[in-house]
């Protein structure tokens, strides 16, 4: 059953990506798709399975974008030569707080799910740490309309 519903959620991820990418650049369109991914494991976070699923799926997807970035447009130097209005540079400072918290997220998730004594203590630091980097997040996808 939870498979099932994730391959549901990956082929909306794809096609939503698929569609958006029409107004949007590619980009754009796959940062979206993931953004959606990652609001749809939020909401079935109750699903611990479907959720770590769906989390990853976006976290790395958010991941590999940055790094497509980097080697064909060199971002992080276009980022750092401060040429960019103020709301892109918004954009950038949440999206990059959002990547560096994905990591002890990830990490205390992980532990979490396996741990069998003190899944309390990790989840507890999962879910605060995991409400910043979604909180950050959804304002680098909002200052994101900004690059158009």
């Amino acid at each position: 059953m939870s498979f099932r519903r994730y391959l549901i959620f990956f082929s909306l991820f794809v096609g939503l990506t698929w569609l958006l990418s029409y107004w949007l650049s590619f980009y754009m369109a796959l940062a979206s798709g993931a953004y959606f991914l990652m609001l749809s494991g939020v909401v079935l976070r109750r699903e611990r399975t479907l959720h770590m699923a769906l989390m990853l799926t976006a976290i790395f997807t958010d991941l590999s974008l940055v790094l497509v970035l980097e080697l064909q447009r060199s971002a992080i130097e276009t980022a750092l030569s401060m040429a960019m209005s103020p709301l892109q540079q918004a954009h950038i400072f949440c999206s990059s707080l959002a990547l560096l918290l994905y990591f002890p997220v990830v990490i205390l998730g992980v532990k979490s799910f396996f741990a069998s004594v003190s899944r309390g203590k990790y989840r507890a630091w999962h879910m605060r740490l995991g409400l910043l980097a979604l909180t950050f997040r959804s304002l680098g996808f909002l200052f994101m309309f900004s690059l158009l």
